[in-house]
């Protein structure tokens, strides 16, 4: 299927950037595993298996896995269309898969401001099901519109300039990606509208403890860098 509304030398620049940004989420997240792999031999690796080691290993290597699938596929030379379409599934998916395990720890973390308050816990499980249900329909209707080119100029740019990677086109898929976020952001919203609930009745009561601390700044952390991200 040819490509339509510019070239073949302006839809290969236009694949160039998502490959450095496959390279530098590699990049930073190898960097910040290494850095801080002895904290989690100290501290994870030899504590006993609970919920909170599962959730932590989840959160911590599926991004890696999902960073080093999209790294593989932007840059790897000269794919063939069967190559693409496999390693695609794998990384929208493990990708869903990632951000529900976020989700479900932010879910805890709330639950645990709010004094184990099984409200809290039950609301945000079923908004949390019904958001991840959201996601996963959404990518499935992306994955279907979704086609990969056979590199058009391999004279031009090939393996030893730099890795093609899979040039992927998407018709009508604007709206769906954009949509795609927006059940994300519902949840992680309301997990700060929560957080910050809380904080201020913590400081009402003029509790102030380190801990409660580093959550709150945490979530004001994560909700920001989520909100840039989707917006």
């Amino acid at each position: 299927m040819p490509w339509e509304g510019a070239s073949y030398v302006e839809k290969l620049l236009q694949a160039v950037p998502p490959k450095y940004v496959a390279a530098a989420s590699l990049t930073t997240l190898v960097y910040d595993n290494l850095i801080t792999l002895d904290q989690e031999i100290s501290t994870v690796w030899r504590a006993s298996w609970s919920t909170g080691k599962i959730l932590f290993l989840l959160n911590r290597y599926v991004a890696l896995i999902v960073s080093s699938v999209a790294f593989v596929a932007q840059t790897h030379p000269n794919p063939s269309i069967n190559f693409c379409h496999p390693w695609y599934y794998i990384e929208s998916f493990a990708s869903i898969f990632g951000l529900v395990v976020v989700q479900i720890i932010l879910m805890l973390r709330t639950y645990a401001l709010y004094k184990r308050s099984r409200v809290i816990l039950f609301s945000l499980f079923a908004l949390c099901a019904v958001c991840s249900g959201s996601m996963t329909i959404l990518a499935g209707l992306f994955s279907v519109r979704v086609f990969y080119h056979e590199n058009p100029l391999p004279e031009l740019v090939g393996p030893n300039i730099i890795g093609m990677g899979c040039l992927k086109d998407c018709r009508g898929c604007l709206g769906l990606l954009q949509a795609f976020y927006v059940p994300m952001l519902v949840f992680d919203g309301t997990v700060f509208i929560l957080t910050f609930i809380s904080a201020v009745q913590y400081s009402r009561e003029n509790i102030h403890i380190a801990f409660l601390t580093m959550l709150y700044r945490d979530g004001f952390l994560y909700f920001t860098g989520s909100l840039s991200i989707t917006c």
